[in-house]
């Protein structure tokens, strides 16, 4: 579903093991064309979140229906992935063939090498080599939609529960980890993507199982795999925790605080996941001079800022619209409301390509450089091509609308980020970088709606256009 008029249809003869078509869904970063199913169905959830919870935000913006579209693309490939109760195809694609490719994903075929059956590789999870995180996090995507489909398409709605409730039982009846599969396509998820355990998932999933069906037994096991995912330690590391693709708690224990405002244990650790982020004696969580998140200090810090931030817009609007502790209410909102605004450009830098005075002019997105219209370099060695790519200083041809870079490269303010297409870390996007930031932009949109910010309904529309 191309929106560019650099970008055309690619993948077109993408399928699967099973006979499924595969030529759906969303590239996992600028610098590959590789999909990566725990990724995207991370970012579906977050909007799909945002188009239940926060609508209003979305269509004063003008965005619904992109949204519901960009939502419908990716579910449909979640669902075409799931050819079986107790299969579902994880990855696709080889990062060793992948990363050496310069070109656009339009010729991806007639350059690439081809794998079994004159096709990308397809690798699959199963009862004999699970993947509880995977299983999970796409059950919590399907859920999700299913709630946000529910009034405009419910045969659509009942689609993908089914599909969401069966690999929530093919997640929960076959514990186990992508960290220790035998297949080597899994085994590159592993290595791109490490987790640090499934119970987050599992227990993300259940509660928008929850939210999709009430079914109390749902309600149950989210807290018990809440429990489980605490014990397994993965929620926190290095001091602090972060919400992303492989730590769903965070998210976990905000949708049972609010479902449960009186229930001590998931408010107490909301407030601690909060702790370690805003001001004050408690946070841990490093920041750049001008105030942006920067967990682990280096890669891809707006992906942490904006997480952060949209849950922190989140629980603010949760606390506000049951009249509890408005003070705190305010500082979470006013610290969401930084995190968006400094990746939007607001201390002078921005972090969303094409928009703002300021934004980054050499992204690491290889389509930008060689789009299919333009490709002169394709007859040449990778090793020339990505030299081409990397060394040059000229800007990129392309504008990438809504992409959303790493960010900045280290402690020292904006002034640090480092645009140039060697540096990836900090230059290049991936899908799930703009996730967060969508829900933010329309939470706020949603509470300055009498005076509708130009700026904010310019920017999700965007961020929808290059995420999604």
């Amino acid at each position: 579903m191309p929106t560019l008029a650099w970008r055309g249809s690619s993948c077109k003869d993408c399928q699967g093991a099973y006979g499924e078509d595969l030529s759906g869904g969303y590239y996992e970063a600028g610098g590959s064309y590789m999909k990566m199913a725990l990724q995207e169905a991370f970012v579906l959830t977050q909007l799909a979140w945002t188009v239940v919870d926060f609508q209003q935000g979305l269509s004063k913006a003008g965005q619904l229906d992109e949204a519901l579209a960009a939502l419908r693309w990716g579910a449909s490939y979640l669902m075409a992935c799931h050819p079986q109760p107790n299969v579902f195809m994880a990855v696709q694609g080889n990062h060793s063939l992948d990363f050496e490719y310069y070109g656009p994903p339009e010729d991806y075929e007639q350059w690439v090498p081809k794998g079994p059956g004159g096709r990308r590789l397809a690798s699959y999870i199963n009862a004999s080599n699970p993947s509880s995180e995977i299983a999970g996090e796409a059950a919590a995507a399907l859920a999700a939609t299913a709630l946000a489909f529910a009034s405009s398409d419910p045969a659509y709605a009942g689609l993908a529960l089914a599909h969401s409730v069966e690999l929530f039982m093919f997640g929960t009846t076959y514990l186990g980890s992508y960290m220790t599969s035998p297949s080597p396509g899994i085994q590159q998820h592993a290595l791109l993507y490490p987790s640090s355990g499934f119970h987050d998932e599992l227990a993300w999933a259940a509660v928008w199982l929850y939210r999709a069906t009430g079914a109390s037994s749902f309600l149950d096991a989210a807290s018990n795999l809440f429990l489980a995912a605490q014990a397994d330690g993965n929620s926190e590391c290095c001091g602090y925790g972060t919400f992303s693709w492989d730590t769903k708690s965070p998210g976990v224990a905000l949708q049972l605080a609010t479902l449960q405002p009186n229930n001590s244990q998931y408010l107490a650790a909301v407030e601690q996941f909060f702790s370690w982020y805003l001001p004050g004696p408690g946070r841990t969580v490093p920041h750049t001079n001008s105030g942006l998140a920067y967990p682990y200090q280096g890669w891809g810090a707006c992906r942490y800022a904006a997480n952060a931030g949209m849950l922190a817009l989140a629980y603010a609007q949760s606390l506000r619209s049951r009249a509890a502790d408005a003070s705190y209410a305010a500082q979470l909102f006013n610290y969401g409301q930084q995190q968006v605004s400094i990746i939007l450009g607001s201390s002078g830098q921005s972090y969303l390509v094409g928009f703002g005075a300021n934004f980054p002019q050499h992204v690491f997105q290889k389509d930008a450089w060689n789009s299919y219209l333009t490709w002169d370099t394709s007859s040449l060695p990778w090793t020339v091509q990505r030299e081409d790519f990397q060394a040059s200083s000229a800007p990129n041809p392309f504008i990438a609308y809504g992409a959303v870079v790493g960010g900045p490269s280290s402690l020292n303010g904006t002034s640090a980020f480092p645009d140039t297409r060697r540096m990836f870390q900090y230059t290049e996007p991936a899908l799930d970088y703009g996730g967060g930031l969508i829900g933010g932009i329309a939470i706020l949109i949603t509470y300055y709606a009498d005076q509708r910010p130009a700026s904010m309904v310019d920017a999700i529309i965007d961020v929808l256009d290059g995420c999604c």
